[in-house]
C-alpha cells in the first residue's frame, strides 16, 4: 500500500437513500466503555437506488464517521437492512488523528443495539488475522478502499448533521 495517498472519497447523491431512511430503522450505538471510540459504518451500494445506466464499480458506501465519548449514545440510520460496522479508537481520541486500533468488526442489522464494553477496547488479540494498528485514519480508509471496493474511492453518505 503506498502510503503518501490519500482515500478518495465521493458523496452519495441524497436521492440514492433519503427515501430509505426510515425512522424505524434507527440503531443504537452504545458506547459502554471509558474511552472514546469511532464508528465505521459500511454498506453495500445494490442497496440504494442508483440511477439505471450509472457507471459504479464499488461494492459498498460508508457512512460518516460516528465518534462517541465514553459512557454516550447515539441513534443511526443506513438504508441498508445489514451493515458491517468497524469499531476503534484513536491513540490520542481528543485529536482525532495519528495512530488508532480497530477492535471490533460486526454485521449489525436495523434496529437493533449495539453495546460496545470495556472488554471489547481491552482485548489485545481483538481480530484474529487482520490488521488492527493503523498510522493514521487515511490508512484505514485506504484500507477499506482497497479491499472492499473495486472502484478507487469510496462513496459516502452524509449524516445530516455533517
Amino acid at each position: 500500500m503506498e502510503h503518501s495517498r490519500r482515500p478518495n472519497i465521493t458523496l452519495v447523491p441524497d436521492t440514492w437513500y433519503d427515501s430509505l431512511l426510515r425512522t424505524e430503522g434507527e440503531s443504537t450505538l452504545n458506547n459502554a466503555s471509558d474511552y472514546s471510540i469511532f464508528f465505521l459504518i459500511f454498506g453495500e451500494m445494490r442497496d440504494l437506488r442508483i440511477p439505471e445506466g450509472t457507471n459504479i464499480q464499488s461494492r459498498h458506501y460508508i457512512l460518516s464517521t460516528i465518534f462517541l465519548n465514553s459512557q454516550s449514545v447515539t441513534k443511526v440510520n443506513f438504508p441498508s437492512e445489514k451493515v458491517r460496522v468497524i469499531v476503534g479508537r484513536f491513540k490520542y481520541p481528543e485529536r482525532r488523528e495519528g495512530e488508532l486500533t480497530v477492535f471490533l468488526h460486526r454485521e449489525l442489522e436495523q434496529a437493533h443495539t449495539f453495546n460496545v464494553l470495556e472488554r471489547h477496547v481491552l482485548n489485545e488479540d481483538p481480530i484474529r488475522g487482520l490488521v488492527t494498528i493503523y498510522p493514521s485514519f487515511d490508512h484505514l480508509l485506504l484500507f477499506l478502499q482497497e479491499h472492499h471496493n473495486e472502484d478507487e474511492t469510496l462513496w459516502e453518505i452524509r449524516n445530516n448533521n455533517d
